[in-house]
């Protein structure tokens, strides 16, 4: 019964998602002139609404979902805090900091593995397209706490769709399963495929599929959550002061175009 309890958040979050994609898409195609510039009160309540889809759901389910939700498998890793003087500290307590330890080192290596392959990509597509697209990119001019924000959502997001494929499943199969409901939601948002054929908005839609690998990648050889939030958020960082470093726009390229 809670197998099937968890299959029914988790479906009712990715049929939810595909229908609003597509709705938002058709209104878009429709009316143009409505969403072009969002005025601030319908701004405010799409992030409300976001807040409420990315975070508030899947943390519904682990709180009224009825055990829904294993915390374990979900990511949130525990951390054993040492007890306070003259308090026995116990094996536990050990064990768990070591596993923070070897968790840290995985959050690393990933982190440093990530940074290099996006940035030599970031260049290797600037050097392509850059006598053609002009700047800003989408998302260059993003804040720290922007970023923040987007890297607890989409962390959030992806624990809870491969949440109930790793019960099914196990860890590394599950694992995948859960990066296929990722891509499956995206394959099934019109949105996706107008902006990858789009010069300023592909990046930023390259980049977050890259994360949603890693975060996989991370989830296998940590299962904590808290450290791909962190992850997610340092390499985003780290790719926006790169593509502010190098831009994707060239004066001269264009001044050769034009004449």
């Amino acid at each position: 019964m809670l197998l099937l309890e968890g299959w029914l958040w988790l479906g009712g979050s990715l049929f939810g998602a595909i229908a609003w994609a597509n709705i938002v898409w058709l209104v878009a195609q429709l009316y143009p002139q409505a969403t072009g510039k969002s005025p601030k009160l319908c701004s405010l309540i799409i992030q409300l609404l976001r807040l409420v889809y990315y975070v508030g759901l899947p943390f519904s389910a682990l709180l009224w979902g009825r055990d829904t939700l294993i915390t374990r498998l979900f990511g949130l890793q525990p951390l054993a805090l040492p007890p306070g003087e003259g308090e026995p500290s116990g094996p536990a307590v050990g064990l768990n900091w070591r596993d923070w330890a070897g968790d840290i080192g995985w959050a690393v290596l990933l982190a440093v593995l990530a940074c290099g392959i996006m940035g030599v990509a970031w260049l290797t597509y600037r050097r392509m397209v850059g006598a053609y697209a002009a700047w800003p990119i989408k998302g260059s001019d993003s804040s720290t706490s922007l970023l923040l924000r987007e890297a607890i959502y989409h962390e959030v997001h992806w624990a809870f769709y491969r949440h109930m494929p790793v019960v099914a499943l196990g860890t590394y199969w599950g694992t995948w399963g859960g990066l296929g409901l990722v891509a499956l939601e995206a394959l099934l948002n019109p949105a996706w495929h107008s902006d990858l054929a789009d010069p300023l908005r592909a990046p930023e839609r390259l980049m977050r599929a890259s994360m949603a690998v890693v975060s996989a990648l991370l989830f296998l050889m940590t299962e904590n959550l808290w450290l791909g939030i962190l992850v997610h958020w340092l390499v985003s960082r780290a790719l926006l002061a790169l593509v502010r470093a190098f831009p994707g726009y060239s004066t001269d390229i264009h001044s050769a175009t034009a004449s």
